[in-house]
């Protein structure tokens, strides 16, 4: 009630009184509402009291209405119409401002309107009442029975006129209920024709049911009731009262059919129909059917001429059935229309055969369209290879700032792509919504094909049919492009299925033109391109090599590539799953600040200490950056937590990486080390190119990797090198690295005090063994060790797998490597030594300077070990001819020996002319005299990597104790007890005026003459064949005499003893201090004034000396006793000082 509205003065919106609801009663009954249920008469008088807009009175927001009003009895004559009509079809009145007459818009979404309900309503759209926007979203119950009539009156003017909205969105039956088409009725036969002026008197609800019932079987029956239609009249659907509508409207701008279906017949004409429509705009066509490859593309080149002159800025094609032929045609018209700036096409791909899914073939097309800013693409199936392909495609494109990623299988490897995209420079990308995509499988597969934008040499087999395999090879001529590199450069052995493949150029876009087809062989040498990226670094300089390369490869975001990362990982909190993906996807391509990750941190406190342990490898190599990292975790409890997940990372020594390594790719930490050995393996490879080094690897490869395994098979099955395979996601990678890094010359090892402050550190150590080994590792590219002092640092560990690893620790650190020998006899068994062959290489554990004695092992399955036999081969034939090697044979993989009766082929210089499998062995044994030094020093500096240019007066010659018979030491011990010197001992053999030989009849005569019991000959064989042993030994050139030269070997293996026995009086004073009495007592500690030879090696053992012992215990021991006493023991203080 109130004063009825003017044209002036449109009625203001009060409180909401409802529209009063039907109810089921006797007639003249009266509701809580004031309407009476009743004749038209009463209804309208009772409804409609005073004025005629009498359903204003809802609370709506009023909207601007820029069309004219129908005049107040015009209004007043719709609305009477309409409520007779919901009252004949026995509902409530819709409560619609358009109802009321105080909008122009048709708002009834998600309201389950009936049929009914809206053919009442269709009476309100008379002539003259403008309307410009319909919305019938999400109403599945109504079908074509009542939107035909309703659509087919919005053809009215001035409706048609006005419309600019339609929305008839997840009306999900609207195909259905189909209405005739040639009906003579009034409105088009579609509705009833209801006289509001003569009212006719009819029976109320409240009058029962037989009067319903007559009044029912009075009125005419409505199309679709109990009269069946003729067979021969023509129907008209929904979507064909649309396209009426739409052939008539111009002024139409948005159009929704989402979730409607529309059949294969009627596609493409509405396409036709809806293209002609001049100020469309928005158009959504979501899981409509559209499908197949000739309907679907026609479609789309009908919405989208190629041509242009489109209007369209935003289209919804989601949740239809798209192939690869329809997702290409959309690129490309996209592409070439350049108007649409927003696109949906979520839930449209399906997988193909090879692995791809057909929505690749549309996102390639869109490196040339410069006009999308919103991008939908979520529910495709997109793995990373379609991830790859889409950054390919978007990562130069200027204007696009939302892409939506939902529910696709990215899994790391996408994400990794995802996040450089968001990253890029070039990129306009703002926005990413990546929800539901940690999932997905990382290509496990050895033949998939992997993009490493770190390091992304290898051999590649790509099939160009697939999008995958195009945007691939895009990204590496970019990668070549990057370092100002020619294609011919990095692209090697190249070979093409369909001919000679030429290297493409860029189109006007700057898009590389790559074939379509046909099947491209090749590899990508990066070794160029380091040299390129990396410069001013020294051969040497490991560390500086990793920072400029990761530097120069690595994504390093600035602050305008910072600000959507960390908006996307802002999103992401409380969803850990794809927090911990994120961070995996960062640790592995991105080079970050400590700022950077101190804001995630912060921001996310409850993932923080996985963000540290994730993105730690991030960080700038250098120590600092490491260390405020490290204190993000706060606490100390913190940290050590966390430590062993980290300890991989922070014990690796990129300045000294060789070891064994086996490594959790799944673990960021643990594959930041294995992306960086790659490297480095690469980088050596170079230096090697560049010094003119010759290989020296294991399989012949150039690679310094030994070994590998993955998920504990060989690799050498799949892949030649390393350097030819893709780093995985995942999966346990094994190998033994050996570097050839040397020591600069004039490199000065660490100076005696503080070595020995070293020693007394590690002694007094509680750590366990592992512990102190890894310490050693990090400490180990700091100092510089001799191999004197390499052998005592052996002495602190027990067993020989420990001692092995020390070694390999400090292998490249040893500044005196000719005297390597020092330190290769402290392992006393062969098995031993091979193992470290095996672990570091053949030639680089070869004794060029001093091969006497060597016992060789060498199976000639493998490249370095051949490169052995041929340099061992070619020192022989110019020291001795063939009288150096003895006891050499050759034995088959199935255990036949080979016959080699007329001796070594000097063929074998060579190594490409030994034979590649069996398995070779001989001793070494030349004597002094016929010893070529400067050969021996050429050979270690070709194949050893040997620096310094050393003399043969700086070689400390050395024998170990366990290279020598038994009696040769025992005749050592003897004749030191007796001699001042062992030069004196040879004299006083010769005897007076001797001939400076000495034979075997002299050498039995000196042990009986000096009453050596362990040779006396009186008439015993055994004791004959000790001595001819000894002489056996000593007469290395087989001459029947011993010269000086060849007596001087017992001088080295008295060199041996001498310095055991100074180590252990060393051990002694760190552990007891200088006296030796208290040495005594610590090593006796049951108080029984002597000691057997276990007991003394037990003892020692136990304070953690374990040099060679019992040779000491033997020295000290006499002859005829199997103990020491406490004065035998002081006996070795005559040893201190210079030792004589």
């Amino acid at each position: 009630p109130g004063s009825a509205p003017t044209a002036d003065r449109p009625r203001p919106l009060g409180k909401c009184r409802s529209l009063p609801g039907l109810q089921r009663g006797s007639k003249g009954a009266k509701s809580s509402g004031g309407l009476r249920v009743g004749t038209p008469d009463s209804l309208a008088s009772t409804a409609l009291p005073q004025t005629p807009s009498g359903l204003a009175d809802i609370d709506v927001p009023s909207r601007p209405n820029s069309a004219k009003r129908l005049p107040p009895l015009a209004l007043q004559r719709s609305r009477r119409r309409y409520l007779n009509e919901c009252d004949a079809q026995l509902h409530a009145p819709l409560q619609l401002p358009f109802a009321c007459g105080s909008s122009s818009s048709v708002l009834a979404p998600n309201r389950d309107l009936t049929d009914r309900e809206l053919m009442s309503f269709t009476t309100l759209l008379q002539e003259g009442r403008p309307v410009e926007e319909v919305d019938l979203s999400n109403n599945p119950l109504l079908t074509g029975k009542s939107l035909v009539p309703f659509l087919q009156k919005l053809k009215d003017e001035p409706m048609v006129s006005t419309l600019k909205r339609l929305s008839i969105s997840r009306c999900i039956r609207a195909s259905t209920g189909a209405v005739d088409a040639s009906s003579g009725q009034e409105e088009e036969g579609l509705v009833r024709k209801v006289d509001v002026d003569v009212q006719q008197p009819r029976p109320s609800l409240g009058e029962g049911h037989d009067a319903g019932r007559r009044h029912c079987l009075a009125r005419p029956l409505r199309r679709g009731g109990l009269e069946e239609p003729p067979a021969a009249r023509a129907q008209i659907g929904t979507i064909d009262a649309l396209k009426s509508l739409l052939r008539r409207t111009d002024n139409l701008r948005h159009l929704d059919l989402g979730r409607v279906s529309i059949g294969t017949k009627h596609q493409l004409s509405l396409c036709q129909a809806v293209v002609k429509l001049p100020q469309l705009e928005s158009l959504s066509l979501a899981d409509t059917g559209l499908n197949g490859a000739v309907v679907g593309a026609r479609c789309i080149r009908t919405l989208l001429p190629m041509s242009g002159g489109t209007s369209l800025r935003s289209l919804d094609l989601s949740w239809n059935a798209l192939d690869a032929d329809a997702f290409s045609c959309l690129g490309e018209c996209v592409a070439a229309t350049g108007a649409l700036r927003t696109l949906k096409v979520s839930n449209c791909a399906a997988s193909t055969p090879d692995g791809d899914t057909s929505f690749a073939h549309f996102l390639e097309h869109l490196a040339r369209d410069s006009s999308l800013t919103e991008l939908d693409v979520s529910v495709n199936r997109m793995d990373f290879r379609v991830a790859l392909v889409m950054e390919d495609a978007l990562q130069r494109h200027t204007k696009l700032k939302r892409l939506r990623l939902e529910e696709n299988p990215l899994g790391t490897l996408g994400m990794r792509c995802a996040l450089r995209l968001l990253a890029e420079p070039r990129s306009a990308l703002m926005h990413l919504d990546a929800e539901r995509c940690f999932s997905g499988v990382d290509g496990q597969a050895r033949d998939t094909q992997l993009f490493q934008a770190t390091n992304p040499g290898g051999n590649y087999a790509l099939n160009l049919r697939r999008p995958y395999h195009r945007a691939l090879l895009r990204m590496l001529y970019q990668a070549s492009e990057r370092v100002n590199l020619q294609p011919t450069v990095t692209f090697q052995a190249l070979r093409f299925s369909e001919g000679v493949y030429n290297h493409p150029g860029k189109d006007e876009v700057g898009v590389w033109k790559v074939p379509t087809s046909g099947k491209l062989y090749f590899y990508f040498d990066v070794t160029q391109a380091m040299k390129v990226a990396v410069t001013d670094i020294k051969d040497r300089d490991f560390s500086g090599f990793i920072s400029q390369h990761l530097a120069a490869t690595r994504v390093q975001p600035g602050l305008k590539e910072s600000i959507p990362l960390l908006a996307q990982w802002k999103e992401l909190e409380g969803r850990r799953r794809e927090q911990l993906v994120f961070l995996a996807a960062l640790s592995k391509d991105f080079s970050l600040s400590t700022a950077f990750l101190e804001f995630v941190c912060r921001s996310c406190p409850s993932v923080a200490e996985d963000a540290v342990v994730r993105l730690l490898p991030c960080l700038p190599c250098d120590q600092a950056s490491i260390y405020m990292g490290l204190m993000l975790f706060n606490t100390a409890g913190r940290f050590l937590r966390n430590r062993q997940s980290m300890l991989s990372f922070l014990d690796f020594n990129v300045d000294n990486p060789t070891g064994r390594y086996s490594l959790d790719l799944a673990d960021c930490c643990q594959y930041a080390v294995a992306q960086r050995m790659l490297l480095l393996d690469r980088w050596e490879s170079i230096v090697d190119q560049r010094l003119g080094r010759p290989d020296t690897s294991w399989r012949g490869n150039g690679s310094r990797f030994r070994h590998e395994r993955l998920h504990g098979e060989p690799m050498q099955t799949f892949c030649h090198s390393l350097a030819e395979w893709t780093l995985q996601e995942f999966g346990i990678l094994d190998f033994d690295y050996a570097s050839l890094q040397q020591p600069p010359p004039g490199a000065a090892a660490i100076e005696g005090k503080a070595f020995e402050r070293l020693l007394k550190t590690m002694w007094e150590s509680t750590c366990d063994v592992p512990s102190q080994v890894a310490s050693l590792r990090v400490l180990s590219s700091s100092i510089y060790l001799t191999s004197a002092q390499v052998r005592e640092f052996l002495g602190f560990f027990k067993t020989a797998e420990d001692r092995a690893e020390v070694f390999v620790i400090f292998h490249c650190r040893v500044v005196d490597r000719h005297n390597a020998k020092m330190w290769r006899v402290r392992f006393e068994r062969d098995e031993d030594v091979q193992k470290l062959q095996e672990r570091l290489g053949y030639a680089a554990l070869f004794p060029y300077i001093q091969p006497e004695n060597a016992r060789l092992e060498l199976d000639l399955a493998y490249h370095d070990q051949r490169l052995c036999l041929s340099i061992i081969r070619g020192l022989e034939l110019k020291e001795k001819g063939d009288h150096c090697l003895y006891n050499y044979s050759l034995t088959k993989p199935d255990g036949t020996l080979v016959e080699i009766s007329a001796g070594l082929p000097y063929t074998w210089t060579q190594h490409q002319n030994i034979p590649t499998e069996g398995v070779f062995r001989a001793t070494y044994r030349c004597a002094p005299e016929d010893r070529k030094f400067d050969v021996r020093k050429s050979l270690a500096k070709t194949f050893g990597g040997l620096a310094e240019d050393i003399r043969e007066a700086d070689v400390r010659w050395w024998t170990g104790l366990g290279e020598v018979p038994p009696d040769v030491v025992t005749l050592l011990i003897f004749l030191i007890t007796k001699y001042i010197d062992l030069d004196a001992a040879f004299r006083d053999i010769d005897g007076p005026g001797g001939n400076g030989v000495l034979s075997l009849r002299e050498l039995e005569d000196a042990l009986l003459r000096l009453e050596c019991q362990h040779f006396l000959v009186g008439g015993s064989e055994e004791a004959m064949e000790r001595t001819a042993n000894v002489f056996r030994y000593l007469d290395v050139a087989g001459s029947g005499s011993i010269s000086i030269h060849e007596w001087q070997v017992l001088n080295q293996l008295w060199a041996e003893l001498d310095l055991s026995i100074h180590e252990l009086l060393q051990f002694f004073d760190r552990t007891f201090g200088d006296d030796l009495q208290d040495a005594w007592d610590g090593l006796d500690i049951n108080e029984a004034g002597e000691m057997a030879e276990d007991l003394f090696v037990d003892a020692l053992e136990d304070l953690g000396y374990f040099g060679p012992v019992r040779i000491i215990f033997r020295i000290l021991c006499p002859p005829s006793s199997t103990v020491i006493t406490e004065s035998e023991f002081m006996a070795i203080e005559q040893f201190k000082g210079d030792g004589k």
